[in-house]
């Protein structure tokens, strides 16, 4: 059984269903815990993944209510379906709520995405706190790289339990999303004059205050460099968007889109000159087409970004994100297309099955070795 409610768990864990499909050994059930509501659906629906149950949205429920209510829903899902394993991924509400669901119930859980690390319990909030819990009670850890994998090792998960996959993120782009084309389109007439900034922000520990001063440094750059056009798909949260509109509205070469197709944002994010964001996925795509990322945050749990010179973290002041950007554009494009991301090969999903289909027959995984864990 699989567990999503946002896009990004339905993006990383479309080419995991349809590859499970393809092999043909296991029965796949898929259920939505509607986290992002009407996002969610359409983003499903592009990739083609219908829900065998959808549960009641989560509306604008606090985190207590929302955990709350989830999880009392899937136990009742368990108890219909019977999983053989509960596979989620990543550090949402809906992932930690399917995780402490199948524990209590006693079904296995499998984590794609396991093993990413802040160090930091605020930051962000309340991802990390997640994705740690989320370890204590799953049987599968799937790591997109030998520092995730290494990282889980650390803590005291079993070697033989921990698989490393690449992130299935990968597999996404190259199944569903724009051809990796480096910086810039291939064709000229489907570019604006200009350089093309695309900015993400959303993370809940940012909202009162930084997200302001964010946009306000946004508002700075685009005046200085005049040669500059912000793109920003705006998330659905109220309070994100609210902030974001009482800033940067009716500005001049900053466009306030609301949230894109899968497609359209891989497209857009592939003809980027720069991206700014705090989110985490986009951390794993950016590298795809070669776009430098500036991580608006004071940490990262993707290392691996920062270490192969495609991301730096430079923070939410905006001064600093000022100077940083500035840098980046005179700097230009991290690598040439098709360099090897360092998040995965495009693979990551077949490996994931075979980890499934081992489980099921009573082995354990054991496909993580002393020298992949770095």
């Amino acid at each position: 059984m699989f567990v999503a409610g946002t896009r990004p768990e339905v993006v990383k864990l479309a080419p995991v269903l349809h590859e499970l499909r393809r092999s043909g050994r296991l029965a796949a059930r898929w259920v939505s815990t509607a986290q992002q509501g009407a996002l969610e659906r359409a983003t499903a629906e592009e990739l083609g993944i219908v829900p065998d149950l959808r549960l009641p949205s989560m509306g604008g429920a606090d985190l207590s209510a929302a955990t709350a209510r989830l999880v009392a829903a899937l136990a009742q899902a368990f108890r219909e379906l019977a999983p053989a394993l509960v596979v989620v991924q990543g550090d949402t509400t809906s992932a930690f709520s399917a995780a402490l669901a199948a524990f209590y119930a006693g079904h296995p859980v499998a984590h794609v995405e396991a093993g990413l690390r802040s160090f930091d319990a605020a930051h962000p909030f309340p991802e990390e706190a997640h994705r740690r819990m989320i370890a204590a009670l799953a049987a599968i850890h799937l790591a997109h790289g030998p520092g995730a994998a290494a990282q889980l090792v650390a803590e005291g998960i079993p070697a033989d339990a921990v698989l490393v996959t690449g992130n299935p993120g990968v597999d996404a782009q190259r199944r569903f999303g724009a051809a990796p084309v480096g910086r810039g389109s291939p064709d000229p007439a489907a570019r604006p004059g200009g350089r093309t900034v695309v900015v993400t922000l959303h993370r809940r520990e940012s909202w009162d205050g930084p997200l302001a001063a964010m946009c306000d440094a946004l508002a700075e750059l685009v005046e200085d460099d005049r040669s500059l056009r912000v793109v920003w798909p705006v998330h659905v949260q109220p309070r994100v968007r609210a902030v974001v509109e009482a800033r940067l509205s009716g500005r001049a070469r900053v466009e306030l889109a609301p949230p894109m197709t899968y497609r359209a944002f891989q497209a857009l994010l592939a003809s980027a000159d720069l991206v700014l964001t705090d989110s985490g996925g986009i951390q794993e795509e950016a590298p795809e087409y070669g776009v430098p990322v500036l991580v608006l945050r004071e940490n990262t749990e993707r290392p691996e970004a920062v270490g192969h010179g495609f991301a730096r973290v430079v923070g939410r002041a905006p001064a600093g994100i000022v100077a940083a950007a500035r840098e980046a554009l005179l700097a230009g494009p991290v690598r040439a297309p098709r360099t090897p991301n360092p998040f995965g090969d495009g693979r990551a999903a077949e490996r994931i099955v075979l980890a499934f289909e081992r489980f099921v027959d009573g082995e354990r995984p054991l496909l993580t070795k002393p020298e992949q864990l770095g």
